[in-house]
């Protein structure tokens, strides 16, 4: 079978031929027009996203507290208030002496009106009074029924630091012109020396010096003797002469180990031993007298 085109045949794919010229060429020109109207952009390779594991999930609140610390919205830290601290609320308590350098919680000694002596550690509850929370070198806290309440140690007579002695202090002394004091000035301790470190104390001595520490802690000064980092004892230092511990025989300098063979490394320790010799009848002490082991042995009548 021949196939022959005759002219009009050819006319039609003439035709159909421009018409897709055409087409291609309207193209390219929207694309010419494209890229001339919209900037060059640089092609990024898109990745398939892959999470990564910091170790920050489900962290505890604490965890974002060096956050809040920067305080990046101010440029300069806000201080947080000061707990307000009342000094007019009487709780009818005088403050003794105190201790910040107790092992363990500090403590205070407080007298009330009516001369009864007691030691708290901070965090006791005083009759009457409240918690102790705060104790500080010349004052103490006691949260009162919500209110924190300063009882101040008496500053007139406070003695001077000792040459030498460690930085910490215990119990110190009040106001010697309280009545209490200017009548234990004339009091006279009888303590009668029997020789070879032996002495001899009326038992109205102790009871005497019980019932006023305030007197007694102003005529002795006892500071912790810290040794290889911790309290092997006290030493004693600053004593008044004609009082009972100048009759008892103690002298400026000594290092007091312990009582009854007990090692005293608390000044707590102290003050609760010091209360139970009133129903003692002998004592026995030892102290470090240049650099030498002494014992002192008192008997009561």
């Amino acid at each position: 079978m021949e196939f022959r085109l005759n002219d009009r045949h050819i006319i039609a794919v003439n035709i159909v031929l421009v018409g897709i010229l055409a087409w291609f060429a309207a193209n390219s020109v929207n694309d010419i027009i494209r890229m001339r109207l919209i900037p060059d952009q640089v092609a990024v390779p898109r990745t398939a996203s892959k999470s990564i594991d910091t170790g920050t999930a489900n962290l505890s609140r604490p965890a974002y507290q060096q956050i809040v610390s920067r305080d990046i919205f101010n440029l300069v830290p806000v201080e947080a208030p000061h707990p307000v601290v009342d000094e007019t609320i009487d709780l009818h308590l005088n403050l003794i002496g105190v201790s910040t350098a107790s092992k363990g919680r500090p403590f205070a000694i407080l007298e009330t009106r009516t001369g009864e002596q007691e030691v708290y550690r901070v965090g006791e509850s005083i009759k009457d009074a409240g918690k102790l929370v705060e104790v500080d070198s010349d004052r103490v806290i006691i949260d009162h029924n919500g209110k924190r309440v300063a009882i101040n140690l008496p500053k007139d007579d406070m003695p001077g630091p000792v040459e030498g002695a460690q930085p910490i202090q215990v119990p110190a002394a009040i106001d010697s012109a309280d009545s209490s004091d200017a009548a234990d000035d004339t009091f006279d301790p009888n303590v009668e020396d029997l020789g070879d470190n032996k002495y001899r104390i009326p038992r109205a001595t102790v009871e005497h010096s019980i019932t006023n520490l305030s007197a007694l802690f102003s005529q002795i000064r006892a500071m912790p003797n810290i040794q290889n980092g911790k309290t092997n004892g006290f030493a004693l230092s600053e004593i008044e002469p004609g009082s009972v511990f100048d009759e008892m025989g103690i002298q400026e300098g000594d290092v007091l180990r312990t009582v009854n063979g007990q090692l005293i490394s608390d000044p707590a320790q102290a003050m609760a031993m010091l209360s139970a010799l009133r129903n003692q009848t002998q004592i026995n002490i030892q102290i470090i007298r240049d650099n030498e082991p002494v014992t002192l042995n008192y008997q009561i009548h």
